[in-house]
């Protein structure tokens, strides 16, 4: 079974979960999504892959408990995430 996302009109095709975790409080959740293309996205905005690791130190300073979620298209070249 395929799993799609769709984030600001881009589709995103998500690989299949290994585990999955419910999170109990949905407030403390930050979100870093990947696209095919190696396109990223944090907190509803577009990001250089060289921005990512000061704005995760911002986010985690403002809510130490937070936890990062990443959804990365499972078409995605891995070299792509291990960038960030």
């Amino acid at each position: 079974m395929d799993y799609e996302l769709t984030y600001n009109k881009n589709l995103v095709k998500l690989p299949e979960a290994i585990s999955v975790e419910r999170i109990e409080n949905k407030r403390i959740v930050c979100y870093v999504i990947m696209n095919k293309a190696g396109t990223l996205w944090m907190e509803g905005e577009n990001v250089e892959s060289t921005q990512v690791l000061n704005k995760l130190k911002d986010i985690k300073e403002r809510l130490p408990n937070v936890i990062i979620c990443m959804h990365v298209d499972a078409d995605c070249e891995m070299s792509n995430v291990q960038d960030f």
